[in-house]
């Protein structure tokens, strides 16, 4: 019996991503307040800008903002510089200087020079290491040296921001240093309105139809397994939960890397879109419902070719697979899996969705292959209904 699954992006689909943009400007604005200077003014045209430059995660940008804002002040005022960030932060307080603050986005421009973008945190190091005296050194490796640690300041705060203080508790084991509600839930917008999602659920109780949520945020790994969510930020369950589709299965980043720790790698990088091994895995829990096997059998069909469930129970059915993006990767990795199926004898049909109502990813989602693009979710669902 022919099986249809419809796969949902999380950022530009089903919701609109403000709160990472609230949390950066916070948390900039976090440390800043702690020397008693005014909040900086970091407008979304700013963060553009950092984007435009190749840096596109709050954990890097974040930490060069402060680093920028502490060059600044030391270069005129290097006696008060100190041990630590935030011992240098009271000393800063203490003192009631005033210090104009950097222009962030052109400081970034030129750091950007210094090192590889693959890695803007080591070229961001390098940059503040040629530009300071051996006097405050340390405090540029503490912020930047590995943005990736919780132990940096700049990436606790933020994450305290991003999924908020109980969440927090519950993934790294300790209580932050500041209490906030998650930014996710309280910035972020749904995007799928109360009448479509009644619909979806319909649509998903009749046999052979299924769902994901499919995305690079990072997550909690598979809910059907016994894996300890110590060190998964739940980001793209946070996004589930704000559009009321927590019990449909999801394929996060998480999940992703919890794939690659059970092969023996350090991360889940590789496996994640535009890798084939994600939309795969996509494709196997809208279809059984499940997220551990599909994760082991969709790397397990990339590796080595063969079918285990739930994918094998898809040849010789016809297949439907609907993916909802707003870039070309997501697209880009259903192509590669829905050939890699027809491949093994499943007669399986992609249908791609571009979601975006800026005409520049407009163009990028038609040349990507997308059969539909519209302004929303919304339109989307009923494009194809």
């Amino acid at each position: 019996m022919a099986k249809t699954v419809y796969l949902f992006d999380v950022d530009g689909v089903l919701v609109h991503p403000r709160g990472y943009k609230e949390a950066l400007r916070d948390t900039i604005n976090y440390f800043v307040t702690q020397m008693s200077f005014t909040p900086l003014d970091i407008s979304d045209d700013i963060i553009a800008e950092f984007e435009a430059l190749g840096v596109t995660n709050e954990w890097d940008s974040t930490p060069f903002a402060v680093a920028a804002v502490l060059m600044t002040v030391l270069a005129l005022y290097p006696e008060l510089s100190r041990p630590t960030v935030f011992e240098t932060m009271a000393s800063i307080a203490a003192s009631q200087i005033i210090v104009d603050p950097p222009p962030i986005e052109q400081v970034m421009a030129e750091a950007i020079l210094h090192g590889s973008i693959s890695s803007p945190s080591h070229a961001f190091r390098t940059y503040f290491l040629s530009k300071t005296n051996g006097n405050s050194r340390h405090l540029y490796n503490e912020l930047l040296d590995d943005v990736y640690d919780m132990k940096t300041p700049t990436t606790a705060i933020f994450q305290a921001h991003t999924i908020g203080h109980e969440r927090f508790r519950q993934t790294y084991g300790y209580a932050p240093q500041l209490e906030r509600e998650s930014y996710l839930l309280t910035h972020d917008t749904a995007l799928l309105n109360a009448e479509t999602r009644r619909r979806l659920l319909e649509w998903g109780l009749q046999p052979n139809n299924g769902m994901t949520i499919f995305t690079a945020r990072p997550s909690l790994p598979p809910s059907d397994s016994n894996a300890d969510p110590l060190d998964f930020p739940p980001e793209g369950d946070l996004a589930a939960e704000l559009v009321q589709l927590a019990h449909i299965p999801m394929m996060g980043s998480g999940r992703l890397h919890w794939l690659a720790q059970q092969r023996g790698k350090s991360n889940g990088a590789d496996y994640i879109k535009p890798s084939p091994i994600h939309a795969l895995a996509a494709i196997g829990a809208a279809v059984s419902g499940q997220e551990t096997q599909p994760l082991l059998a969709a790397v397990n069909l990339f590796e080595n070719g063969t079918l285990i469930e739930p994918l094998a129970q898809l040849v010789n059915e016809p297949l439907t697979v609907v993916v909802f993006e707003d870039s070309r990767g997501g697209i880009e990795a259903n192509q590669s899996a829905v050939q890699i199926l027809k491949n093994v004898g499943v007669d399986a049909t992609l249908v791609a969705v571009g979601v975006s109502p800026e005409s520049s990813k407009r163009r990028s989602l038609e040349e990507a292959g997308a059969a539909y693009v519209v302004d929303n979710i919304n339109q989307g669902l009923e494009a194809i209904w």
